[in-house]
């Protein structure tokens, strides 16, 4: 995953890239580093993303996830808590999920266990996205 030449924008947990002003399709990429579990909507920020990406544009992310089975509802339950810790932090949010919501197709995906996360950040993920290619009326 390489970042292309171009305008960059930056997400990083304490904020950074400011997507309103961005012009529509002008950012050749947008990297996020653990950011997208504490904005407070997921996919208002997406949205934003998608519209501040050039047409050939693409998202870099590096977040931790949702845990899957019973510990996501543990981390769903405890999250209350742990933003008071961590503001704004989700612990069980799911990102790929989100990011294809948004319109965007996730072109490269690595899952991995996050050995520093104790029981509660237990997987982390990692990829590029970039727009879902639109389809002309004509097209077949």
């Amino acid at each position: 995953m390489e970042a292309s030449e171009g305008r960059v924008l930056a997400m990083a947990p304490e904020g950074g890239a400011d997507l309103d002003a961005a012009e529509a399709g002008s950012v050749d990429t947008v990297v996020s580093t653990f950011a997208l579990c504490r904005v407070a909507d997921l996919q208002g920020t997406l949205t934003r993303v998608r519209r501040a990406l050039a047409p050939e544009g693409v998202l870099l992310f590096l977040e931790h996830v949702g845990a899957p089975g019973w510990r996501q509802g543990f981390q769903r339950a405890v999250t209350p808590a742990w933003q008071r810790l961590a503001p704004g932090c989700h612990l069980d949010r799911d990102v790929p999920a989100a990011i294809r919501a948004a319109g965007m197709a996730i072109t490269d995906i690595e899952r991995f266990p996050l050995p520093w996360g104790g029981p509660l950040m237990v997987k982390g993920v990692r990829g590029a996205a970039r727009l879902r290619a639109r389809r002309e009326p004509n097209d077949a």
